[in-house]
């Protein structure tokens, strides 16, 4: 009984909208801090005794931020086809 319980908790729909949005504040958050790492390494306001060569190369850090932003939007994509798929199967019912 009690682990129907536990289990209708973790798998609502309530638990999943709030885990998403704990989610996506974690990516952005990081994402920031990337941003800033690479900005201050980039300026030479911090300075790591090994540098890596992908750091200061702009082609590899557009490709990253671009292959993290194309995550980003089809995940925006999916939720909204997710949102109408689900505003349509309650009109039928």
């Amino acid at each position: 009984m009690q682990v129907n319980n536990l289990l209708e908790k973790l798998l609502s729909k309530k638990t999943k909208e709030k885990s998403e949005r704990v989610i996506l504040w974690i990516a952005v958050v990081s994402f920031i801090i990337h941003l800033l790492i690479i900005g201050l390494i980039h300026f030479n306001l911090i300075s790591i005794n090994e540098p890596s060569n992908l750091l200061r190369n702009p082609i590899a850090v557009s490709a990253i931020l671009f292959g993290l932003s194309i995550l980003f939007i089809h995940n925006k994509f999916e939720k909204k086809l997710a949102e109408e798929s689900q505003g349509k199967n309650e009109i039928d019912d």
